[in-house]
This record gives structure tokens, sequence and C-alpha cells, in this order.
């Protein structure tokens, strides 16, 4: 997850806001240098249902593009929440992942995070 941390960061609430037929809190977020965007939010479970970012054109030619990230169908492994089903629609297009194993590790092995020689 992403830490908003520190003065760069400006968090705007958008109140409740209508996504489908969910009533969701939305949440704008501005760092300078960065794309602008907003996050939605169960207003009952405070999960995350939805990410929305606006891509800057990589060339002077292109358009700049919206990028829309759906979170459902949360499951329960431990104490930990996931979203089984994450939709990304850019450009027109979805694409859908499905978590069909999610598995809590108490610790991983150091030799995981050693420079390869």
């Amino acid at each position: 997850m992403i830490a908003f941390k520190g003065k760069n960061y400006k968090l705007t609430a958008l109140g409740k806001v209508k996504l489908d037929d969910q009533e969701v809190i939305g949440v704008k977020i501005a760092h300078e240098g960065d794309p602008d965007f907003t996050l939605y939010f169960d207003k009952d479970t405070n999960l995350l249902v939805k990410r929305v970012v606006t891509v800057p054109p990589p060339t002077p030619a292109a358009k700049e593009t919206e990028i829309e990230v759906r979170y459902e169908d949360y499951k329960e492994a431990g104490k930990i929440k996931y979203a089984s089903k994450v939709s990304i629609i850019r450009a027109g297009r979805t694409t859908e992942m499905n978590v069909t194993e999610f598995k809590l590790v108490e610790k991983l092995d150091d030799s995981l995070f050693k420079k390869p020689e």
C-alpha cells in the first residue's frame, strides 16, 4: 500500500459518491510531479473498491489515458482481506485478474532479499 506521508501530498475528501448501485467515499490524492488519482472506498467496510488515475500522454501528439482499477469479491485469509478479482480498464479494454490462491507466510527466508551475484 502507498503511504501518503509528508507535506507533499494533498488529500481532498470527495464525500459520498454513487458507484454503480453502491455508495462509496471518494478521496482525491495529489502529489507534485505525479498524476492525481482518486480512491473510492466502500462506505460500510472501508475496503478499496476503485482507483482512477489519468496518465499524461507519452508524446505531445498522444492523448492522456484514464486507467480505472476495480477491486471486487473480497475474501479473508487469516485477518487479511484481499480483493480476489481485480479489473483494469484502460482505453476501453478490460483486463481481469483473479486470485486463485492466497497464502499467509509468517517469515520469509532472508536469502530472498540478497543481491544476485
